[in-house]
């Protein structure tokens, strides 16, 4: 789902969430959503901001999860007015635990 880095950490996590495989009975929009959120992932992290920007609003019409989508789509909003410097990593910094 994302990289984050806690508040008194020195290195980012990685938090995952659990969607069930395909053989669970996805439906197939579901499923094209969460491969289109995963896509979009990859292009922010390559600082491909707009194009996953798309991709996020996209798969958050039918995601299980669209908070998700909804959250990386402003991210690169934010991203696209101010571009971030050569030291960003893709890491979210959480300020407060």
């Amino acid at each position: 789902m994302d990289l984050i880095l806690v508040k008194g950490k020195l290195r980012p996590v990685e938090i995952y969430t659990v969607l069930g495989g395909r053989e669970s009975g996805l439906q197939e929009a579901v499923v094209r959503a969460w491969e289109d959120y995963e896509r979009g992932v990859d292009l922010y992290r390559q600082r491909s901001f707009e194009e996953a920007r798309i991709l996020f609003e996209r798969s958050g019409k039918e995601a299980r999860f669209p908070e998700l989508s909804r959250l990386y789509a402003e991210r690169c909003r934010v991203l696209l007015e101010k571009a971030p410097g050569p030291e960003w990593d893709g890491v979210f910094v959480m300020e407060s635990k």
